[in-house]
């Protein structure tokens, strides 16, 4: 590194510090609570739970409204079987105000909370709610979907049972059918979920019956389209293969945001080309932006910032939220990848895109890339902490096949601080969420016994 790119760096730093310095006293503090939750979810990751439980503590101290820290608090307490300490937390979190998801976890809590106080018929109520609602979100909700098919399977168990003994519970075989319909559920909704897996084999053995294969439902499973598929397209409306599938559901996800600054990645690295094929990287890039731009309700404001050049100078192309939306089209196609990843120099830039000063509560930026910032990884964590603070969550989607821990890390703290999303492009070319840390409950059946035929008789 020049002395040059020493002292552009030197700056910038100093920059930062003044931008978080300067924010009022309300976002200094959510900037700070912001970073203090994006390093428990990485000590979560690292499965550390007590360094998480004191980080997720800590952000609270700092952030008394922070969402995200009681509800992982709620989980991990949950997952610890330490009901009592879960409570407190749980209280909080119903007098916050939350997203759609948010909300639904936060539901589905208070329904595992009931279903401990055997407040069966509530707990059940609660859950086929929940799985209504969460069947409804422009992107279901798989994996809660999962979890309270289990619940539900568990409750058919467990609601009314013949005999508790001290070993095992005495059952009814329609009860232990019912709860094998509502196991088989959350295995297809999440292959992956071990909890509703054990319950399956529980109630199986139960049965005295051999578990069946369970097939997994497909990720457009609740979608009306694909029972509306057209016979016959036009060239305009066939696939195509560079663009996920489920990209203009992501869009009307993100059309509650009132302003968004489309962050696109112009580095080198952005050359590569795509497996099979002769476009690279950045021209996939190019033709998500240029997509998103035209999915977007016309309410929402759009800008643009290409992510290239060197390390410490502000990037040569940028536009803010009020710029016509054919011009940043026409840009698009004027953009080649080239020089370095210089994400920070970005960011700054960012809050000078947006109208901050507006009454819009919901922006966002959208980043499209395949790597982390060239020059200070580490400093990319405290602005999107800044962004955070002041509303601004940052979603990523990352291009490449696969990424290294340090990748992911730097992802998954870019996104925590700033209440944003990681999204990659499956194999299914599908828009996915990477893997979340996911926290079983412990819902585990006892060891179930059947009645027999003429048992079931004499009662």
């Amino acid at each position: 590194m020049s002395v040059v790119q020493q002292v552009l760096n030197i700056v910038l730093h100093i920059a930062v510090i003044l931008t978080i310095t300067y924010l009022p006293c309300a976002a200094q503090t959510t900037s700070k609570s912001n970073l203090q939750y994006s390093k428990g979810i990485h000590q979560l990751k690292q499965g550390d739970k007590s360094k998480a439980i004191a980080s997720f503590k800590k952000t609270i101290q700092k952030d008394t409204t922070h969402f995200g820290a009681c509800l992982m608090l709620v989980k991990l307490y949950l997952n610890l079987q330490q009901v009592e300490k879960a409570k407190p937390y749980l209280a909080r979190l119903q007098q916050l105000d939350c997203t759609p998801e948010n909300c639904l976890e936060k539901e589905y809590y208070l329904a595992y909370i009931d279903l401990l106080a055997q407040n069966y018929k509530d707990a059940n109520r609660k859950a086929e709610s929940i799985i209504t609602a969460a069947s409804q979100l422009e992107q279901p909700d798989f994996y809660l979907i999962s979890k309270c098919y289990n619940m539900l399977g568990y409750l058919d168990a467990m609601e009314y049972p013949v005999e508790t003994k001290k070993n095992s519970v005495v059952v009814s075989v329609r009860a232990l059918q019912n709860a094998k319909t509502m196991l088989q559920e959350a295995l297809k909704f999440n292959p992956e979920a071990q909890i509703a897996a054990k319950n399956y084999n529980i109630v199986t053995t139960a049965l005295k019956i051999q578990p069946f294969k369970i097939e997994p439902y497909p990720k457009d499973y609740f979608s009306i389209e694909t029972a509306t598929k057209k016979i016959f397209t036009t060239p305009s409306e066939e696939k195509n293969t560079l663009m996920p599938d489920n990209l203009k559901d992501l869009a009307k996800e993100w059309n509650t945001f009132d302003e968004v600054v489309l962050m696109l990645d112009a580095s080198g690295s952005m050359r590569t080309l795509l497996s099979n094929t002769s476009t690279s990287r950045f021209e996939q890039g190019q033709q998500l932006s240029d997509k998103l731009i035209h999915y977007f309700n016309l309410k929402v404001k759009v800008g643009l910032v290409l992510v290239a050049g060197e390390c410490g100078v502000v990037p040569k192309f940028y536009y803010p939220t009020l710029e016509n939306r054919s011009d940043l089209t026409k840009a698009l196609e004027k953009f080649k990848a080239d020089g370095h990843t210089p994400i920070n120099d970005a960011l700054t830039l960012v809050p000078k895109l947006l109208q901050l000063k507006s009454p819009a509560k919901h922006k966002a930026v959208i980043f499209i890339t395949d790597g982390i910032d060239s020059c200070d990884p580490q400093l990319t964590c405290e602005l999107t902490a800044s962004l955070g603070a002041v509303g601004v969550a940052v979603h990523i989607i990352n291009l490449e096949s696969s990424i290294s821990d340090e990748e992911y890390d730097n992802y998954l703290c870019m996104t925590a601080s700033s209440g944003g999303t990681l999204r990659y492009i499956s194999t299914e070319n599908q828009l996915e969420m990477y893997k979340q840390i996911q926290m079983e409950d412990y819902l585990v059946l006892p060891k179930l016994e059947k009645v027999e035929s003429t048992a079931v008789a004499s009662l």
